[in-house]
């Protein structure tokens, strides 16, 4: 299928190709690349509807050039790309320093919602992808995943897996791999009750040890030597200080209040 494609977006992918390969934009070098992308894109379509129409444009003021998509596609995933818009984005809307240095694995840490001090600790992993930052967090029964947003000095992801949903936000400021994030997240139980509450990222070296899900009890977390250990079980000591439960609504009017 045919689509209109900037000309300056065309002449950025060609210029990241020739660097990629090492061979001149002239109908050699687009030979050598042609080889390169198999039987995807010729060394013809190269030069006739891309090098070409493109040097001519800057002459004739033409901003667009009408190609096939799936063509132009190819040449993006070359580049390690999904595909070309994939590309723009990624040239046009670089991913910020401070999300970037969050790329990492860590431990979330999370009190259960429920009066005695109970920590459910899961895995998490920061990658980047697709010219984004994704956040996945395995739990213990689903895998849930997001992508990364800043705004305003922190970071927020809303976390999805199957028909289940969690809303994190993390104050991050201008730190560059900060690591512990402190955050809030929101949600709903599985009985389909609103909660919200504190939760804590903390970065580990992932080849040091095996990544589990755990569920700790802060008494524990107490006697323990590790400072770590300590500083969490006093962070998330009390019930009100980190979980939040609206009340129990019945007529859901004002004397649910």
């Amino acid at each position: 299928m045919a689509k209109r494609f900037n000309i300056q977006d065309l002449q950025v992918l060609l210029d990241q190709i020739s660097i990629k390969t090492g061979e001149s934009l002239d109908h050699y070098g687009l030979g050598k690349i042609s080889e390169g992308l198999g039987e995807s894109v010729s060394q013809k379509y190269l030069y006739d509807s891309l090098l070409r129409p493109i040097k001519n444009s800057q002459k004739n003021g033409v901003t667009e050039l009408k190609l096939s998509e799936d063509k132009i596609d190819s040449l993006a995933k070359y580049l390690g790309f999904d595909n070309f818009k994939q590309f723009v984005i990624a040239v046009n809307q670089p991913i910020s320093e401070v999300l970037k240095s969050l790329v990492g694995t860590y431990y979330s840490y999370v009190r259960k919602n429920a009066e005695q001090a109970v920590l459910l600790k899961s895995p998490v992993f920061i990658e980047e992808f697709n010219s984004e930052i994704r956040l996945i967090l395995k739990g213990p029964q689903r895998t849930y995943q997001g992508i990364l947003a800043l705004q305003d000095g922190c970071v927020t992801c809303l976390m999805k897996a199957e028909n289940k949903s969690f809303y994190h936000v993390y104050q991050v400021g201008k730190a560059i791999a900060p690591k512990v994030i402190q955050g809030i997240f929101s949600g709903v139980t599985s009985g389909d009750v609103p909660i919200g509450g504190r939760c804590v990222l903390i970065r580990i070296d992932s080849n040091s040890q095996e990544l589990n899900n755990t569920t700790i009890n802060t008494e524990d977390l107490k006697k323990s030597d590790s400072l770590l250990d300590k500083k969490l079980a006093r962070y998330f000591e009390t019930y009100e200080r980190n979980n939040l439960r609206i009340n129990v609504p019945v007529g859901f009017d004002l004397d649910d209040l």
